[in-house]
């Protein structure tokens, strides 16, 4: 009797020691989450994933970019998923809402990197309790250093030189559509009118002007280089400031608020007298499809606005 319970004592023992083993191999086999040092824009250090596997993007400007590498958020805000360039691109992201996303919003979904724009310190401080997060100011990079950007900060940068080259090409078959369209000497201008004010835009704002400036290198008039791509970016005009700004094509977005505003100004004699108009060489884009500026958009941006550029000179 006394042989069985040694005998079972020493076979609980060996199965104790086992099952502790087993547990300690089990967790040297769970793969650690590899992680690297990246330096910000703005000189912060931070530990991110090597290969972030959940992403969420807090701003409209970013999610493009993250698409054009292959990489789909896990969440992403109302207006960024309002895309119709991005059509087919977004489903199963996750609505983080509107404006600045809740932190408590974006915990939900587990990411374990957060990708943002230009925002305040306080939800920076919220967003770095649920995952590292990083800021990639506006303006600070074009469209294609952000893309090369965001592929470091991803592991994605083969990826994003692929998309960069394939857009390249695409850009050099646009000029050579474009030889004998527009002159070496004619200008290209971006305008826009809204419910209280019009105004004139440069290469960084969306609404066709990276495609337009910075891809196919179309001139601006001078005083919109001076004053708005070598200046913030866009600028307000009076109706008596126009004709200045104007150019021999003119991209023209009408907001749907425009209204009376848009009416007088559409209406004036000054409008009317300028070249653009008179030539019929002012071409309606849609403002809500042409806002963003990440690659796709411009892409997109980029082909509807040459077809439109050929087709108008052949008519």
């Amino acid at each position: 009797m006394r042989k069985v319970k040694k005998l079972l004592v020493i076979s609980l023992a060996l199965i104790i020691v086992g099952v502790v083993l087993s547990a300690c191999a089990g967790e040297q086999n769970v793969p650690s989450s590899a992680t690297k040092m990246y330096k910000t824009s703005t000189g912060e250090e931070l530990e991110i994933p090597t290969e972030a596997k959940k992403i969420v993007v807090v701003s409209r400007a970013y999610l493009g970019h993250l698409l054009a590498l292959g990489i789909k958020p896990v969440g992403a805000p109302s207006d960024a998923l309002d895309n119709s360039f991005l059509e087919g691109m977004i489903d199963g992201i996750a609505d983080v809402g509107a404006g600045q996303p809740s932190a408590e919003k974006i915990l939900e979904l587990g990411p374990d990197l957060i990708i943002a724009s230009s925002i305040p310190d306080a939800d920076y401080e919220k967003y770095q309790k649920v995952a590292p997060t990083i800021r990639i100011p506006w303006g600070v990079y074009d469209f294609r250093e952000t893309l090369q950007e965001l592929g470091t900060i991803t592991g994605k940068t083969a990826e994003a030189e692929k998309w960069l080259k394939q857009f390249d090409q695409q850009v050099a078959e646009n000029k050579k559509k474009l030889a004998g369209v527009i002159g070496d000497n004619e200008t290209v201008a971006i305008m826009e009118i809204n419910s209280k004010a019009f105004y004139v835009y440069g290469d960084n704002y969306g609404r066709g002007g990276e495609a337009l400036y910075h891809s196919l290198g179309l001139k601006a008039p001078d005083k919109v280089k001076k004053e708005v791509i070598d200046g913030p970016g866009w600028a307000a005009l009076s109706l008596e400031t126009l004709p200045a700004f104007a150019a021999d094509h003119i991209v023209l977005s009408v907001l749907e608020n425009a209204g009376a505003n848009g009416d007088s100004i559409l209406n004036s004699a000054i409008w009317k007298n300028l070249k653009a108009v008179q030539n019929n060489r002012v071409y309606r884009i849609d403002a809500k499809s042409f806002y963003n500026s990440d690659p796709i958009s411009v892409q997109k941006e980029m082909n509807i606005l040459v077809d439109m550029l050929i087709k108008r000179k052949q008519q």
